[in-house]
């Protein structure tokens, strides 16, 4: 990514609005994404947020997917890596 497009992302990623996604087991990675997606195509910046139940306690095979998924600066590039081929 050049600078350009690195501030026209940063640009993007402070006028859209973010949309939070709940994420969890039971769930598929392939539909999370998918979903991210559709967040992208519609103009929002999407976020995962990792579900946790009652006691706190979380799958622990989707913290990966949600870190990546959950910081400002790395989910403008996965959007751009996975959804604007």
């Amino acid at each position: 990514m050049n600078s350009k497009e690195f501030f026209q992302t940063v640009e993007r990623m402070r006028a859209a609005q973010r949309e939070y996604f709940r994420i969890r087991s039971g769930d598929t990675q392939e539909k999370a994404l998918a979903r991210l997606g559709e967040a992208w195509r519609a103009g929002f910046l999407p976020f995962a947020m990792l579900y946790r139940d009652k006691t706190g306690d979380f799958d622990k095979g989707w913290k990966r997917f949600q870190r990546e998924w959950a910081n400002r600066t790395i989910v403008p590039c996965n959007c751009k890596k996975y959804f604007e081929k």
